[in-house]
């Protein structure tokens, strides 16, 4: 039903007549020492606590009065301006003292016109008093929004008093979020270690006018007007400001007084994206009175520091949940998906924070094959056999800033094998026109927006070989030779023999070793041998056999282990149970049909999987959506082709993403 705008403007007037006239008034309502004349009709029509009160029957119905606390005369004098005259009455003074009182009394529209004022004025003279207050009233409409102002204004707000006084699970929600915009990550440590030091006003005793005078001596603008009384969580007092004579005092009075929150500084900083501080800020948490006393904690902070002291090139293979970037850096965790199309490689990327897809532009090189992609955290090299009857430089195409098209998958006609990391590794499938003739190999880097041609001069004896990134060297299997290559020097070294005569399925690494898988079927029934290379022992030796399929393969990290997948949807993780000797240890089924894999990645407790187009996956019902206590959702993408290819977890510029046309 239509309400038509001139009708309800000449109802409005005419109660505005009885606004403030005592003719027909049969209802008062006391607050304080004031009393105000009102219409029972009106009361009931617009407010649910005057309505029920009248249907109760309770005595203050048959003596035609009540007294209503908590609310002042003041405000309720504006409600019922409103209610009479249609009044706005809402301004940035009484609005949350008419915001409580439209609660209390069940006034529905005026609490929306409430909510919608504070969504209006949100800024950063109100917004600690509009979040306090948003929970306090349940209001997930405004609660959302001024969380979202929190989160792009996170360095003004963990100065506040209001952000030590949030439970934990609000903390974790801050520092965790991928929305939260800081200055530097040094700022969420910092906050993180002044919401555990900081000690709340019950435990001490301290009144409210206390607290106010040392939250304007600290020079704060925003103060706390809601009860403190409602959290749990106790705390130590801050480090800083401690009133004993000795540095030792200081460490006795921290962690014997109240220091419950102590306790939660492991996973806050685990929450935190350690590798993404600074060293300086690393060092100076190494050594905090705090992890002193949490082994824990500091083992946490000394794995970051140690990951932010190596160089670049070194940081193969998947990235610690520690080092994942916030939507506002400069830089976005990635995927890339190499399509081969003969002497051209389209590069597609898949941004994991926005789910979106990019291309960089084409790598071509008529002179060569492009057989796979290795890579390390922030930069990635194609490899391919050169033609002896083409010159490379002249043919080479390189782009120094290549431009970026947002696309979707899909893989083309050719077969492609590729490398990426410390885990993901190769299946070569491409044609093998004459495996007597020389190799020549060819190495293009990418690298900040640009490709560049790394001049190796090694020959392979076949155009067929496999290869993978470990710490800063490329290693490359072909046939019985196996070569470490040096891309910051152009150096490149033979290694020992690879001592297999099968056609390897797969190469990873794990820890200080290069493991090499190849199918090795007993009986017909389908095995895996693996030979493990030592890089320190320099020395192959042989691994037990694992079941399963070798073709169609893969391998991916998390923070704690090194995985295998199989397309047979069989999940293994690497470890050593006793002695330096890798095993595997099943960890679950993830399909029961045959799927070859291209690749996978996990992405803040997330596993991506992205294999070849396969009906029988999409019909397969025992497919897994989530492995509880290792993965919290396993999200499953299809390339547009049967063909092979690969999956490779990068570092990009944000910048590079932005430039998409």
């Amino acid at each position: 039903m239509v309400i038509k705008r001139e009708v309800a403007y000449g109802i409005v007037q005419g109660l505005s007549d009885f606004w403030k006239c005592e003719e027909l008034q049969d209802f008062t309502v006391t607050l304080g020492t004031t009393k105000f004349g009102c219409h029972r009709f009106l009361l009931a029509a617009c407010s649910g606590f005057f309505r029920g009160l009248f249907r109760s029957g309770m005595k203050e119905t048959e003596l035609k009065c009540v007294t209503v606390e908590d609310i002042s005369s003041e405000t309720f004098e504006l409600i019922l301006e409103t209610l009479y005259t249609g009044h706005g009455v809402l301004t940035n003074d009484n609005v949350i003292d008419i915001w409580r009182a439209a609660h209390q009394l069940q006034i529905t529209f005026l609490i929306r016109e409430c909510e919608n004022f504070v969504i209006k004025t949100l800024s950063f003279e109100n917004y600690v008093d509009y979040f306090l207050n948003s929970r306090l009233l349940n209001s997930e409409t405004v609660s959302q929004t001024v969380w979202s102002f929190i989160l792009k204004n996170s360095n003004d707000f963990f100065r506040t008093h209001c952000f030590n006084e949030l439970p934990l699970s609000d903390v974790l929600n801050v520092i965790r979020s991928q929305d939260l915009v800081v200055k530097s990550e040094d700022d969420v440590i910092n906050a993180i270690l002044r919401w555990v030091e900081f000690t709340s006003i019950k435990d001490h005793g301290e009144t409210n006018q206390n607290v106010q005078n040392k939250v304007e001596k600290r020079g704060e603008t925003n103060t706390l007007k809601a009860v403190v009384d409602n959290h749990d969580d106790k705390c130590s007092d801050t480090w800083n400001n401690m009133a004993v004579s000795s540095q030792h005092e200081k460490e006795e009075e921290l962690f014997t007084s109240n220091g419950n929150r102590r306790k939660y500084l492991f996973t806050l900083l685990s929450s935190a994206r350690l590798c993404l501080t600074s060293q300086t800020c690393l060092e100076k948490l190494v050594r905090h009175p705090l992890l002193c006393y949490s082994t824990k904690a500091k083992d946490l902070v000394i794995e970051a520091l140690l990951y932010l002291l190596q160089t670049e090139n070194k940081r193969s293979g998947q990235w610690p949940s520690g080092a994942i970037h916030r939507n506002n850096s400069p830089f976005v965790n990635a995927a890339i998906v190499p399509e081969r199309f003969g002497t051209t490689a389209n590069i597609r990327v898949i941004c994991f924070s926005t789910q979106t897809w990019f291309r960089l532009c084409p790598l071509e090189n008529k002179a060569l094959d492009l057989e796979m992609f290795a890579g390390t955290e922030n930069n990635f090299y194609a490899l391919g056999n050169r033609s002896t009857k083409t010159s490379v430089s002249s043919q080479l195409s390189l782009n120094s800033r290549p431009g970026l098209h947002q696309g979707t998958t899909g893989f083309g006609q050719q077969s492609s094998s590729f490398s990426f990391g410390s885990c993901n590794a190769v299946k070569i499938t491409s044609s093998i026109k004459d495996d007597t003739q020389e190799n020549p190999i060819v190495v293009i880097k990418y690298q900040d927006g640009s490709w560049s041609h790394l001049a190796f001069s090694l020959t392979l004896p076949s155009e067929k070989f496999s290869v993978v990134a470990a710490n800063s060297f490329l290693y490359v299997l072909s046939k019985k030779q196996f070569w470490r290559l040096d891309p910051a020097m152009l150096t490149h070294v033979k290694m020992a023999n690879f001592p297999d005569d099968d056609p390897i399925s797969h190469v990873t690494n794990y820890e200080q070793s290069i493991l090499v898988f190849s199918s090795a079927p007993k009986e017909g029934i389908d095995e895996i041998a693996i030979q493990c290379y030592d890089t320190t022992q320099y020395a192959w030796t042989r691994l037990n056999n694992l079941e399963g399929p070798a073709d169609g393969m893969t391998s991916f990290k998390d923070d704690h282990f090194t995985y295998i997948l199989q397309s047979s949807g069989d999940l293994w993780k690497m470890v050593k149970p006793q002695s330096d000797v890798v095993d595997f240890e099943h960890v679950g089924k993830l399909w029961s049909c045959d799927w070859p894999v291209q690749g996978a990645v996990t992405f803040m407790g997330e596993l991506y999987i992205y294999g070849v187009k396969s009906e029988a996956r999409k019909d397969d019902p025992h497919l897994r959506k989530c492995l509880p206590g290792v993965f919290r959702q396993i999200i499953y993408m299809e390339s547009n082709s049967t063909e092979l290819s690969t999956f490779l977890p990068i570092v990009l510029r944000r910048s590079d993403l932005k430039n998409c046309v």
